[in-house]
């Protein structure tokens, strides 16, 4: 049996959460609450929360400069390695390499015995010779 797990959410959090938003009504209720000069005094005090506010914390400019910088030239680098090792390096270099061993191996193929079991017996001097230098060493 598996042990299970139950989410308890830490009560000083919700006390926290409950406080913040709590003040944030209180703060809210008086500001509408105060004369329109002190309103506005209130306003140009704390304008800087509003231009964080208006402008989301600056996250638009932060995704921004990071697509901008960061992942552009990432995806372009990531485009050239593709297209420069990847298909021109492997894929293109490992089918010359094959073509060429094709042209190479179908001098071999003549359809004549005799030439068939004259490759044979190379074969089998060459590892009679590997086999007898690895047994010396």
């Amino acid at each position: 049996r598996t042990p299970t797990h139950s989410a308890h959410p830490d009560p000083m959090v919700i006390l926290l959460a409950t406080a913040v938003g709590i003040v944030g009504v209180l703060i809210a209720f008086i500001f509408y609450r105060l004369k329109e000069k002190r309103r506005k005094r209130f306003s140009e005090i704390f304008s800087w929360i509003k231009h964080l506010l208006e402008r989301k914390y600056y996250m638009d400019d932060l995704y921004n400069f990071i697509l901008r910088y960061i992942q552009e030239p990432f995806a372009r680098f990531l485009n050239w390695f593709e297209r420069k090792i990847v298909v021109e390096g492997a894929v293109n270099q490992t089918a010359a390499l094959t073509a060429y061993g094709g042209q190479i191996l179908r001098k071999l193929q003549t359809g004549r015995i005799q030439t068939y079991l004259s490759i044979f017996c190379a074969g089998i001097v060459i590892l009679i010779y590997l086999l007898t230098i690895q047994a010396l060493h």
